[in-house]
């Protein structure tokens, strides 16, 4: 469920939205209105709806100061793109505003596609253990479903380095935690060194969901498949 809608969303100029819309082609009425869906922090994301009750959803970076790299969303705009004519379950991305004088930071518009967010416990009221357990069989598929991408056939076969993924990402976590730290951990510097040492070696490449978990993905009520969202995609 979203949050009551609001008519003014830090960090997002509506007029600018309203005008950008209406560039593309989108018929949106005004008075448009934007409510947070979902508890994600990693990307904020938006249900937008305007005066007659059309729906499209709305993504953009957190606000405040950004690690490098992180929270690209014009990055995941490019996935998503590239995975429409898959058989990943995804919300189809309709544009992406670059940063400009108006706002500052990347905004991605996508589709609506109405399903089930769940992040609460309150939102598993109305979700039976059969249901349930459908849904966590869909996470595995989709994630599998993910996995077998063609990078070359869609495209994204140059999205990131074919360098050993986990020797990167270890690499990467080590640079953000001292770039973010606030203080000393010990017990950081030994964990991370025994996961360094226990890297496995690369056998293959594919495409990873960065963070997928059920908080980062939308069952759709009819038929319990889950559609990831685009909180972030790890490069393969």
């Amino acid at each position: 469920m979203a949050e009551p809608a609001i008519r003014a969303t830090p960090g997002i100029d509506i007029d600018a939205v309203l005008g950008w819309t209406r560039a593309l082609g989108i018929p949106a009425v005004a008075p448009i209105e934007l409510a947070r869906l979902g508890d994600g922090k990693s990307n904020l994301t938006y249900l937008l709806t305007d005066e007659v009750g059309s729906r499209w959803v709305l993504r953009r970076p957190p606000l405040g100061k950004l690690l490098p790299s992180a929270h690209d969303v014009a990055r995941e705009y490019r996935i998503l793109s590239s995975l429409v004519d898959t058989p990943v379950p995804i919300a189809r991305p309709i544009a992406l505003r670059e940063p400009d004088g108006r706002i500052d930071a990347p905004l991605a518009l996508m589709e609506h596609v109405p399903g089930l967010v769940i992040d609460k416990d309150a939102a598993l009221g109305g979700v039976d253990l059969k249901r349930r357990h459908a849904i966590g069989i869909s996470l595995a598929r989709t994630l599998a479903t993910v996995h077998a991408v063609d990078l070359a056939a869609v495209g994204l076969d140059d999205l990131g380095s074919h360098k050993p993924y986990a020797a990167r990402q270890l690499k990467r976590w080590r640079r953000q935690f001292e770039d973010s730290k606030t203080r000393d951990l010990p017990l950081f510097e030994e964990i991370a060194g025994r996961l360094e040492k226990a890297a496995p070696e690369q056998r293959e490449v594919t495409l990873v969901h960065g963070d997928y978990h059920l908080l980062n993905v939308s069952p759709i009520p009819t038929t319990a498949r889950c559609a990831p969202s685009s909180t972030g995609s790890s490069p393969p």
